[in-house]
């Protein structure tokens, strides 16, 4: 959100009014104190703003924190140990994936310890909760492949999606992306550039192009694709839908595919109009149509 907000001080300002104007007396909220801006909230406003910290060590605020130690992560999911202020800790298992969903699982467990629920029901929610829309969203199919549906539409995004699977996956990576039209074009090389780094097979494909042409788009993704130096394979389809159909067809058992950019969108937006598409639904129907069913759990 950057784009509306002319920097990260008065993204920071925005956010900062959803503690300073809309709260009611008494109000909690929880925020994250391994971030200088969690920091800077926690000290404006404590006892009221609880910290939550991933990250052993370092200068802390000298209020007391919720603490995270990810103990174990794989494709599938992660388990945590949490620990409260008053020191007792417990064990917590999700099947979410990612150092972001570490951190947004901790602060859901500050939030919802914080206003009162039982320990055995946060837990068990956490154990419980199901895909996020749009953010590493998994589908893990039978002929061995695992497709993550997620919104990575930035340098930053992309680079966190991608490393985070690399991470954790012992097969190739396949990555499938394309730039929105009408937006920070000087982005589109470098996610390119990203791609090719941390993945083996690149396909470039149409996001939002609004009013400029999907074509030109590629062009500027492919240019950051070849420039990275690697030899990678970098394939250009415009449609989609075809798109994802490619990038699936490519695959074999033990790859992971990204599918990013638009995460739970469920529009195409060009000049003129929207068409309706979701890629979690185009995952899912290409599926069906090659005996892939997906693997609950």
């Amino acid at each position: 959100h950057l784009e509306y907000h002319d920097g990260m001080e008065r993204y920071f300002e925005a956010k900062r009014k959803l503690f300073s104007d809309y709260t009611a007396p008494g109000w909690l909220g929880a925020v994250n104190a391994d971030d200088e801006y969690g920091n800077s909230l926690m000290r404006e406003f404590e006892g009221n703003a609880i910290g939550y910290s991933l990250k052993a060590g370092g200068e802390k605020p000298r209020v007391k924190l919720y603490g995270g130690i990810v103990r174990e992560i794989g494709i599938k999911g992660m388990s945590l140990s949490v620990a409260r202020p008053d020191g007792k800790s417990y064990e917590v298992d999700s099947p979410l994936i990612g150092e972001y969903n570490a951190s947004n699982i901790l602060e859901s467990f500050v939030i919802a310890d914080s206003l009162g629920f039982e320990i055995a029901s946060i837990l068990s929610g956490i154990r419980n909760c199901k895909r996020v829309p749009g953010r590493l969203e998994r589908y893990s199919l039978s002929n061995g492949v695992t497709v993550f549906v997620d919104y990575a539409h930035s340098a930053d995004g992309m680079e966190q999606a991608l490393g985070t699977l690399a991470s954790l996956s012992r097969g190739p990576i396949r990555v499938l992306w394309g730039a929105g039209g009408d937006r920070t074009p000087i982005k589109r090389p470098v996610v390119g550039n990203i791609m090719a780094r941390l993945a083996s097979h690149v396909v470039i494909t149409t996001d939002n192009p609004r009013g400029e042409d999907p074509a030109d788009i590629a062009r500027d993704v492919e240019r950051g694709v070849k420039n990275s130096g690697r030899c990678v394979r970098c394939d250009t389809v415009l449609d989609r839908k075809e798109a994802i159909n490619h990038v699936l067809d490519a695959s074999l058992p033990g790859d992971v595919v990204l599918i990013a950019g638009k995460g739970p969108e469920r529009f195409i937006e060009y000049k003129t109009r929207k068409v309706p598409f979701v890629d979690s639904e185009a995952v899912l129907e290409w599926a069906r149509g090659h005996s892939a069913e997906e693997i609950l759990g």
